[in-house]
């Protein structure tokens, strides 16, 4: 994993630590503070992810996306 991976993840598991905390004490601004935050950390993890695994599609040598194409 990469660090920005790590570091998503990180906050993810913050946010969802500051989500089960907030229920606990009831604090419904905060609960929905970090369901947003959790939200969001999750999105851009998949977001990250996604983008490392085309990338590493992409520059694979023998990948059918990578290969020239007749008449290029």
């Amino acid at each position: 994993m990469t660090t920005l991976q790590t570091r998503l993840l990180g906050g993810h598991a913050l946010a969802l630590t500051t989500l089960l905390a907030a229920d606990i004490a009831g604090s419904t601004l905060l609960a929905t503070a970090a369901f947003a935050a959790a939200f969001l950390t999750l999105a851009a993890v998949f977001a990250v992810m996604a983008g490392a695994v085309v990338g590493g599609v992409a520059n694979r040598p023998t990948s059918p996306l990578a290969a020239r194409r007749p008449g290029q």
